[in-house]
């Protein structure tokens, strides 16, 4: 699985080109973030770092 890599944090991430199967892919401990033209399904303990870091919340 990709991670995106903040400071010393990797975080795991599961990237896709479309909202639509990025949601259908995300579980309750997780959620859709977007950085230029791709989702992340993230795990939600990594929220904050990731909105600190230019990513938005979708």
């Amino acid at each position: 699985m990709p991670y995106i890599q903040i400071n010393d944090l990797d975080i795991e991430v599961a990237p896709f080109e479309d909202l639509a199967q990025a949601r259908q892919f995300c579980t309750d401990e997780q959620i859709v973030v977007k950085y230029e033209n791709t989702f992340y399904v993230v795990n939600k303990t990594f929220e904050e770092n990731l909105i600190n870091h230019g990513y938005e919340k979708v």
